[in-house]
This record gives C-alpha cells, sequence and structure tokens, in this order.
C-alpha cells in the first residue's frame, strides 16, 4: 500500500490519548475497589469509543478515490469522475460512519459504474458492514428478532429494528443456500469408510397467509391449519464402528459410559438443505407443487453421485414414515424393477433405533402404567433384544402380554400402535448385522438438526413465519450445525467483491492521498 505522505505526529494524538483515558480508568476503577462487573461495562463502552475513532481513521486514510477525470475499465469502457466527491454512510459494529469519495459512470445521470473507495475496501451495497451483518446473525440465529436486537443493543450499544434483523436474514439466508448448494466434492482421502443419508421433516408455523395450497397429491398434513412441512435431508461420511447390543442400550438409558471405551468416530463433511414446498409452472396457466421431501431427496440423490465411491456402502437411515422411505426409493432411482438388485447391493436401510425406543416405550407404558421401574425393566429388556436381532420375538411377546392381561381400550390402541410400527420396519431392523458391521444406527445428525434448526428457533411460544422468511433462517442456521460459518462469510464477501466492484483492478496504482483529521 502507498501513501502520499506519512502522517504527522499530531494526527494520532486522539486516538493514543483515548488509550491512556482507558488505563486510567481501570487504575482508578482497581485502586477505588468497584465490581468486576462495573468495570467490565466501562471498559467495553471506551473500547467501542476507540473501535469507532480507529475505523473513522482508517476511511479517512483512503483518501477520495479521485484516479484522474476518467479511467478505461478492462473492457475499454470509458468511466467519468463525478463532479464533486459524493457521500456514502456506512454502519460497521463501532457505529455510524460518513464517506466522501468520487465515483464514476459511463456518462452523466448513468448509473454509478465504479466506486474506487468501496472497491478498495470490498464495502457491500447496503451501509451495513459485512462484519455487522455477521454478528446479526450470531444474535437471530439463537433468539427472537426482537431478542436480537435487545441483545445486538445491549453489547454493542446500537439500535438495529426487527425489520433490518429479517431483511438482513433474508439476504443472508438466499446466500447460504447458495453456498451450500455449490459446496465442492469433498477430497477422498477426508472421507469415511461410510456414506449415510437421512432425512426427516417438521413442521414449522406459519403467518395464515403465507401457507401455501398443499399438493393435490402429496400426503394429508397430520396437523393441518398454519404449519407447513420442511424436509431436512443429510449426506455425510463416517468411519464404521463396532458396538455391542449392551453398548448400544447403556448410551440410550445414559449410563455411565466405560473409560476405556473407543472413541465415536466423527461425521465428515455433513451437508444440509432444508426444503418447502414450492410452486413449480406446469404449462402456460397451470401450477404444480412439489414437495418438500422430494426436493430434499433429489438434493441427497446429487450428494450421492458425487462423493459416493465404487463400492461404498451407502446407508439410508430415517425413521418409520413410509412415504420418506418410498420417495427416497424414487429419488435414488431404487424404485424400478428392472436392475433393482444390482442397485441396491451396498444400500442398507436402518430404522432409526431412537424411534423404536419411543415405541418400546409407549407399550411399556402401556402395560405397566405409573411403575417407572418396572417400564424401564421392561424397555431396557425389550430393546437390548431387539438390537440382538429378536424383534420379531419381542413383538409377538408384547402382544401375547396384552392379550394374557384381557387389555382393551387405549392401552389395546397403544399396544398395537407400537406393535404395528415396529412390525411393519422388520427389514430395516437387523440391528445385530448393523452393529457387527459397524453401521450407524441413531440418526443424531438429523434429529438433532431438526431439534436445533427448527424447533429451538422456529416453534417457540406464538412464533409464526412468512415462509420465505422461515426458509432463510433454515439455511443460515444450517450453516452453523454443519460447521460451516466462517467458510461461508469468506466465500460470501468474495462472491459479492466479484459481483459490486468487477474494475476493482483499477485500484491496483491507487495512492491515497491522507488528510486525517480527528
Amino acid at each position: 500500500m502507498k501513501f502520499a505522505h506519512s502522517i504527522p505526529a499530531h494526527k494520532t494524538e486522539k486516538l493514543v490519548n483515548m488509550a491512556f483515558e482507558l488505563q486510567a480508568f481501570v487504575d482508578q476503577a482497581a485502586a477505588d475497589g468497584d465490581s468486576l462487573y462495573e468495570t467490565e461495562k466501562g471498559v467495553l463502552a471506551k473500547v467501542l469509543q476507540m473501535g469507532h475513532l480507529a475505523i473513522n481513521r482508517f476511511l479517512q486514510g483512503q483518501g477520495d478515490g479521485d484516479l484522474g477525470s476518467a479511467v478505461q475499465t478492462a473492457d475499454g469502457v470509458e468511466l467519468q469522475r463525478s463532479e464533486s466527491p459524493v457521500e456514502r454512510r456506512l454502519r460497521t459494529v463501532f457505529g455510524e460512519h460518513t464517506l466522501e469519495a468520487y465515483v464514476y459512470s459511463p456518462g452523466t445521470k448513468q448509473k454509478i459504474a465504479l466506486r474506487p473507495i468501496d472497491a478498495r475496501l470490498n464495502l457491500p451495497a447496503g451501509k451495513y458492514s459485512y462484519l455487522l451483518e455477521e454478528f446479526t446473525q450470531y444474535f437471530c440465529v439463537e433468539q427472537a428478532f426482537g431478542q436480537a436486537a435487545d441483545a445486538f443493543q445491549t453489547v454493542l450499544a446500537q439500535q438495529l429494528s426487527v425489520d433490518t434483523l429479517e431483511r438482513t436474514n433474508g439476504r443472508v439466508g438466499e446466500q447460504a443456500r447458495d453456498y451450500l448448494d455449490a459446496l465442492p466434492k469433498p477430497l477422498v482421502k477426508e472421507e469415511g469408510q461410510l456414506l449415510v443419508a437421512t432425512a426427516d421433516g417438521k413442521g414449522v408455523p406459519l403467518i395464515r397467509d403465507h401457507v401455501p395450497v398443499p399438493s393435490v397429491h402429496g400426503p394429508k398434513p397430520s396437523r393441518p391449519g398454519n404449519r407447513r412441512m420442511a424436509t431436512l435431508a443429510c449426506v455425510y461420511s463416517v468411519d464404521a464402528y463396532v458396538r455391542r447390543a449392551e453398548d448400544v442400550v447403556a448410551a440410550l438409558f445414559r449410563d455411565e459410559r466405560e473409560r476405556d471405551a473407543p472413541a465415536r468416530p466423527q461425521p465428515c463433511h455433513k451437508r444440509m438443505t432444508a426444503c418447502f414446498p414450492t410452486v413449480a409452472e406446469a404449462g402456460s396457466e397451470d401450477e404444480l407443487v412439489i414437495r418438500g421431501d422430494i426436493q430434499a431427496w433429489t438434493w441427497a440423490a446429487e450428494q450421492i453421485d458425487q462423493r459416493r465411491a465404487d463400492g461404498q456402502v451407502l446407508v439410508r437411515l430415517c425413521d418409520g414414515q413410509e412415504s420418506l422411505w418410498r420417495v427416497a426409493d424414487i429419488c435414488l432411482g431404487l424404485d424400478a424393477k428392472d436392475g433393482r438388485q444390482k442397485r441396491l447391493e451396498n444400500v442398507v436401510d436402518i430404522l432409526d433405533v431412537i424411534h423404536v425406543s419411543g415405541y418400546v416405550w409407549l407399550a411399556g407404558r402401556a402395560l405397566y402404567g405409573n411403575s417407572e421401574s418396572s417400564v424401564e425393566s421392561f424397555v431396557r429388556d425389550r430393546l437390548l433384544r431387539i438390537l440382538q436381532g429378536q424383534a420379531q420375538g419381542v413383538i409377538r411377546g408384547i402382544r401375547r402380554m396384552a392379550t394374557e392381561r384381557g387389555f382393551g381400550g387405549h392401552k389395546l390402541k397403544d399396544v398395537e400402535k407400537a406393535c404395528r410400527y415396529l412390525e411393519n420396519n422388520l427389514e430395516r431392523m437387523r440391528y445385530d448385522e448393523y452393529l457387527a458391521a459397524g453401521y450407524p444406527i441413531a440418526s443424531g445428525v438429523i434429529e438433532g438438526a431438526c431439534r436445533h434448526l427448527v424447533k429451538d428457533r422456529m416453534e417457540r411460544t406464538g412464533m409464526r413465519w412468512r415462509e420465505p422468511n422461515a426458509g432463510a433462517m433454515l439455511f443460515v442456521r444450517a450453516l452453523e450445525v454443519t460447521g460451516l460459518w466462517e467458510p461461508f462469510q469468506k466465500h460470501r464477501q468474495a462472491v459479492e467483491r466479484k459481483r459490486l466492484h468487477p474494475h476493482h483492478k483499477l485500484l491496483d496504482d491507487y495512492t491515497p492521498n491522507l488528510n486525517i483529521a480527528l
């Protein structure tokens, strides 16, 4: 970086003086025995003031962006300098700032094609800095927009409207969606032994005016009204992890873990998406609703095609929702009869054991009522037997117990519901084989995502969403779940630089004329 001249010493005094003031404040607080709480608040306030002054100094150090009366772009277009510097407002995590700099356009009253200082600093299109927008999303992904605005003001002493936070989230959410969809294929050496695909659905409460018409051919929603189902899908790889049935039962009941137990392999390169039903044109005047589960499994199929190595085992791990399995078959090309057997080679379908556990608990409470110790003992024993490959015997035994006790009414209904669920999924419950092969049997990745992405943020009391906003929030939260928050921020700025500042190379030889007056 070149400077027209060095910064005069007196120009640095104010910032240095503030540093001395901060030191004096801390020393006085220590001498007076002030509380840590009050001292922290005072230090933070002064640091924010210093930050504002430092950023002002940085911005003023950029000069006025004068590249001459005219410049020529790489494609030969001549751009004319504005008659005078143009004011540009900017807001950072330290507060409001103002820039005055020349801009360039093809002619008078034509669209600005180059803002030299914006291009030099890679400024965003709007007034809010990238870091400020990133900070707002830190607050928004965990709490309601109103609470996020309050928290932002408490920490950074700035007011932001709920509308500003919502619009920022919508814009960042679109960028997050594009980023997640375009992630490159992971390196083979970074992948685990098994490729796992899993999906689940979660209802999101919408503002009634934003509830779209459901598909005529889609399944009837179990909870109609103002909810719309978001289907989450995840694809990741993981190394095989051999366990015993006893180990799994101990984990389900949170028994104390053996100290010498081997470390569990961590999922590699989690890729995730969230899909609502969308409307597409089906003709000149017709519309077609494309279901979220179809979109999610179509996305998963593309991920699998990209990442699956020859002969690699593909584990499909879901709950017992039959429609989800049918859609998965169709989207993964496993439904056609011709050549089906070959396509199914090295494809292992597994029923999430967490859902199995829930239905065994349902049967246990029907059989033993409020006797928690008896219910727990029953569930432990039956889960162990199911994990040992005895699911069919467990089902017969539960039904026999209900018959012997003469059950009727809701108790019999619960027992039959549990048995029917297990019976319908027997082909996906060969847990003794799965454990011996080291396959995952619990969809913790997607279950956790449903809870973290949807329930923890989208289903709080009284909360209602517009569907575009809900989709944006899901994608922003997906960045956090997949560990891609930081890479996304860098990617986002790089993409925006190409879009907003295509002529930034014209600044390579720019020498700012420093005139810092603080």
